[in-house]
C-alpha cells in the first residue's frame, strides 16, 4: 500500500491536504518550513516504530506540538483495498479503518546513529522480514504461559517442601508402632475383659484416625477454596462501574455487549458467594467431625482407664499406641500428597518444557530469516557492504534479569553474572537450579563447586520466570570495504555509516519508504553513483517520500511529484504540488535548491567552460 492522501486539521500544518501518487515524492522548502514535520506527524499517525529508543520519544513529542489540538488523517491504498487511519494529539493510539503495514521511515538523526546501537542494526534487518505479528503475539502468549506454568511450579515446590517436614519420622515411628502393639497386645492375652477393652480401644484409635484424617482434608479443600475466592479481588464488586449511553446522541451501539457483560459480572457474583457458601459449609462439616472425634476420644480416654486399673502401664502404653498411629497416618496421608504433587511437578515441567520447545523453535525460525535477508542484501551489495548475523549475539537482558534475581543475595554477582550469561543458557541455569545441580553449573562456567552451590542457593527461592524467557537476541554485523580492509560500521565516520545504512534501506521495494533529508551527511558522488541509481530502479508502483536540499535526488530520481512547503513563521502551507516537469515545480528546484536561476546559469556555463578531457 502506498499513502495516497494526507489531510492536517490545526497545528503548525493547518489546512494540509495533499494526493501523493506511487513513485519518487521530493517534498522541498527552505529550512523551518515543515518538512520533517510532515514526517514526524506521517509517523505518527501510521504509528510507523523509530529505529532507536532515544528517537520514539523524540518523535512523539515533535508530532504533538505541531499538531498542537488538531488532528492528521492518512489514506493508503493499493489496486483493491483502501485503508483510512486518524489520530488525534490526545490518542494513545491511531483509529484505522483496517489493518496496514506502516511506512518505513528514517529521520535525519537515525539515518546517522541507526548503525551504532544493537537494536537499531536489528530493526533495519527486521524491516525486510514479511510480517510476523503472528510469531510475535505468539511469542508473547507464550512466554506469559511459561511465566504462569513456573509461578505454579514454584507454588508446589514450596508445598512439597512443607510437607516434607518430619515426613522422615516415618520410619522410625512406624517401628515404634511395632514395639508398641507388642506390648498392647501382651497386656491384652493377660485376661478375656483386658482383651476385649483393647479391641475397643483399637475401634476408638482407628475412629479417631479416620476423624482426623477427614479433618485435614477438609482443611486443605478450603484453602484451595479460599485461593480461587482471593484471586476474585474484595475490590472487584465495588470497581465496577458500566457508565450509561447518552440516548440524546443516538441509538447505543453496543446493547449486546453490555448485556453480556453485565451478565458475565453477574456470574463472577454469584461465583464468589458461592464459593464464600461452599468454604461456609466445609468449615461446619469440619466442626462436625471434630465434635464426633473429641466424643470419640473421650471414650478411648475412658477406656484407657479402665485397662489400667486391670494392669499397671498398660493405659500409657495404649495412649502412646494411639498417638503414634495418629501421627503415622497423617505422615502417610501427607506422603501421599507429596506423591500427588510430585506428580503434579512433573506434568508442569513437561508443560514448560513443551512450551519452551516451541518458543525455541519461533526464535530459531527468525534467525533463519534474518540470515536468508543477510545473504540477499550481500548478493545486491556486496563486496562493498558485508552483513553477518551472529546467533545470540545480544547478552543485555539475560545479564539485566539475573543480576536482578542475584539482588540482595549478599554474594558478589557481577562478575559472576557475566560469567554465567556467557556459558550457560537460561534454561540450563533454570534446570541447574530446580534440580540443585551445583556440579554442572561449576562445569559449565568454571566457577568453583562451592560458588556454584551458593549462586543456586541465592536464586532458588526466586521467580525464574523472567530469566526462563529472556530473548538473547542475534546481533548484526555491518562492515563497509575501505580500501582493502573491511571495516566494522562502528569504527566508521558518520558519511561512511550513512552510505551503508542507505545502500540498505534503498534495497526495500514493497513497502512505502520516508526518508528525511538522506543527503546529509553523504557525497554527491554517493548520491548520483548509488542513491539516484537506486531511486530510479525502483518499481513504478512502489513509494518513496523524501525531504532533501539537493536538487538531483528529485531531477535525476525523476520525481513523480514535487511538494514545495513555505512558512510565515506560525504556519506552514504548500506552495507547489506538482510533477517534476511542471514550470511551478521547475521554479521551486531551481530558485530553492539551485540558488536561483542565474545561479544554475553560471554553473552551467562554468562546466560548459571547463570540460574534463
Amino acid at each position: 500500500m502506498h499513502i495516497s492522501r494526507v489531510q492536517v486539521e490545526e497545528g503548525f500544518l493547518n489546512g494540509l491536504d495533499l494526493y501523493l501518487p506511487p513513485g519518487l515524492i521530493a517534498i522541498i522548502g527552505a529550512r523551518g518550513t515543515g518538512k520533517t514535520s510532515l514526517v514526524e506527524l506521517i509517523r505518527y499517525a501510521l504509528k510507523a516504530p523509530n529505529h532507536t529508543v532515544d528517537a520514539a520519544k523524540a518523535s512523539i513529542e515533535h508530532a504533538q506540538a505541531v499538531l498542537g489540538d488538531g488532528e492528521i488523517a492518512v489514506t493508503l491504498e493499493d489496486l483493491l483495498d483502501e485503508v483510512h487511519v486518524s489520530r488525534t494529539a490526545y490518542d494513545e493510539h491511531s483509529n484505522a479503518s483496517d489493518f496496514y503495514l506502516p511506512p518505513l521511515i528514517f529521520s535525519q538523526k537515525e539515518i546517522e546513529t541507526v548503525a551504532l546501537t544493537d537494536q537499531g542494526r536489528l530493526s533495519l534487518i527486521d524491516s525486510f522480514v514479511k510480517d510476523d505479528s503472528s510469531d510475535q503475539s505468539s511469542e508473547a502468549s507464550i512466554k506469559n504461559n511459561i511465566g504462569l506454568i513456573s509461578r505454579s511450579i514454584k507454588s508446589v515446590v514450596d508445598e512439597i517442601d512443607q510437607l516434607s517436614s518430619g515426613i522422615n519420622e516415618l520410619p522410625a515411628l512406624r517401628s515404634l508402632a511395632q514395639s508398641l502393639e507388642k506390648e498392647s497386645l501382651r497386656v491384652s492375652l493377660s485376661s478375656e475383659d483386658n482383651n476385649k477393652r483393647q479391641v475397643l480401644l483399637t475401634d476408638l484409635t482407628d475412629k479417631i484416625i479416620d476423624y482426623k484424617l477427614s479433618e485435614d482434608y477438609i482443611s486443605r479443600f478450603v484453602t484451595q477454596v479460599q485461593k480461587v475466592t482471593k484471586a476474585l479481588s474484595t475490590e472487584f464488586d465495588n470497581s465496577i462501574f458500566l457508565e450509561e449511553w447518552q440516548t440524546d446522541v443516538g441509538r447505543d451501539p453496543i446493547p449486546l455487549l453490555k448485556h453480556q457483560f453485565a451478565a458475565a459480572v453477574t456470574k463472577l457474583t454469584d461465583t464468589k458467594r458461592t464459593l464464600s457458601d461452599i468454604s461456609a459449609k466445609a468449615d461446619i462439616a469440619k466442626q462436625q467431625i471434630q465434635d464426633m472425634r473429641i466424643e470419640v476420644e473421650a471414650q478411648a480416654r475412658s477406656v484407657r482407664v479402665e485397662i489400667e486399673k486391670i494392669i499397671e502401664g498398660a493405659g500409657q502404653t495404649s495412649r502412646q499406641l494411639s498417638s503414634i498411629k495418629n501421627k503415622i497416618a497423617q505422615l502417610e496421608a501427607t506422603e501421599k500428597n507429596i506423591k500427588d504433587r510430585k506428580s503434579r511437578l512433573h506434568s508442569l515441567h513437561q508443560q514448560r518444557n513443551d512450551l519452551l520447545d516451541t518458543l525455541e523453535r519461533i526464535r530459531s525460525v527468525r534467525y533463519s530469516k534474518r540470515s536468508d535477508i543477510a545473504k540477499k542484501l550481500n548478493a545486491n551489495l556486496g563486496p562493498k557492504i558485508d552483513i553477518r548475523i551472529d546467533r545470540f549475539g545480544q547478552y543485555e537482558y539475560y545479564a539485566a534479569a539475573l543480576i536482578a534475581a542475584f539482588r540482595g543475595s549478599g554474594i558478589r554477582y557481577n562478575d559472576l553474572a557475566n560469567v554465567i550469561v556467557e556459558n550457560v543458557s537460561p534454561r540450563e541455569l533454570v534446570h541447574c537450579v530446580d534440580t540443585e545441580d551445583y556440579a554442572k553449573l561449576s562445569n559449565l562456567t568454571g566457577i568453583t563447586k562451592d560458588r556454584a552451590a551458593r549462586a543456586i542457593a541465592s536464586l532458588k527461592g526466586t521467580d525464574l520466570s523472567s530469566i526462563l524467557v529472556v530473548n538473547i537476541e542475534d546481533s548484526v554485523v555491518l562492515q563497509l570495504l575501505d580500501g582493502l580492509e573491511y571495516k566494522d560500521v562502528s569504527k566508521l565516520s558518520a558519511g561512511q555509516r550513512c552510505t551503508v545504512i542507505l545502500s540498505i534501506v534503498l534495497q526495500h521495494d514493497d513497502r512505502t519508504l520516508i526518508i528525511d533529508q538522506p543527503e546529509d551527511h553523504i557525497d554527491n558522488a554517493f548520491i548520483s553513483e548509488t542513491l539516484i541509481k537506486s531511486l530510479r530502479s525502483r518499481s513504478k508502483n512502489s513509494q518513496i517520500i523524501v525531504t532533501t536540499h539537493n536538487a538531483n535526488i528529485p531531477v535525476l530520481g525523476n520525481a513523480s511529484m514535487i511538494i514545495q512547503l513555505v512558512s510565515d513563521g506560525r504556519n506552514a502551507t504548500v506552495e507547489v504540488c506538482e510533477k517534476v516537469d511542471h514550470p511551478d515545480s521547475i521554479r521551486a528546484i531551481t530558485s530553492i535548491m539551485e540558488g536561483g536561476m542565474q545561479a544554475f546559469r553560471d554553473r552551467a556555463q562554468f562546466y560548459a567552460d571547463h570540460q574534463l578531457p
